[in-house]
């Protein structure tokens, strides 16, 4: 793991870790104090949901900056890579650690939710919100183009606020708790999206086509 790690921070510039361990964190827990500081429940629609669906479209778009277009075939940025018998090591041991980093990031914004309301949703929330953007980053990493991380950017967020209502409305409807079912679905996209993201890899690092 040490070794993933060390691959994950020669992939990334400081400047970028600064923004993505540092800013947006920071950032993230100061708009959810302001959300849960100000607004209240209303029709069963709490502001968190506005603050996932907000994180998860600014992931989508910070995701397509550090690995867009790595799943193309003859990718620009792996062709440094292709230099060394370790550059395929190095991005696979990469892509893992963002993809912890990632789910721990929006455990955090859940657990800080948490603290104001009280509701263990906010962790299904916050499981829901990392699966959307696992799902679509996968998707967009087959382009090395902004605007189809911004439309998506847009997209996730409209997927994630109808996919939150959703299981609001299903738990409230069968009065049974779905987390577990949050929790499964989470595990599931996480592991097909590392396999594919290795099937990939591999095909765009021999120059073949992934798609």
């Amino acid at each position: 793991m040490r070794r993933a790690f060390r691959s994950y921070m020669a992939l990334t510039l400081k400047s970028y870790r600064i923004a993505v361990f540092v800013v947006r964190p920071l950032f993230m827990l100061a708009a959810a104090f302001i959300l849960m500081w100000t607004s209240g429940e209303k029709d069963g629609l709490y502001p968190e949901n506005l603050l996932f669906a907000f994180a998860a479209a600014g992931d989508v778009m910070l995701d397509g900056a550090l690995f867009g277009g790595i799943c193309q075939r003859g990718a620009a940025c792996l062709g440094y890579m292709r230099t060394s018998d370790r550059g395929m090591a190095v991005f696979s041991g990469g892509l893992l650690v963002d993809m912890l980093f990632r789910f721990l990031y929006y455990m955090l914004i859940g657990g800080w939710c948490f603290l104001f309301t009280g509701l263990s949703q906010d962790f299904a929330a916050a499981a829901l919100a990392y699966t959307a953007v696992t799902a679509t980053i996968c998707f967009t990493r087959h382009f090395d183009n902004w605007q189809v991380d911004l439309l998506c950017s847009a997209g996730i967020a409209i997927l994630f606020s109808v996919l939150y209502l959703t299981f609001g409305i299903l738990q409230n409807r069968l009065a049974v708790d779905l987390q577990p079912a949050a929790a499964v679905l989470c595990v599931t996209v996480s592991y097909a999206a590392a396999r594919h993201m290795s099937w990939c890899l591999k095909r765009s690092y021999y120059e073949k086509e992934s798609l």
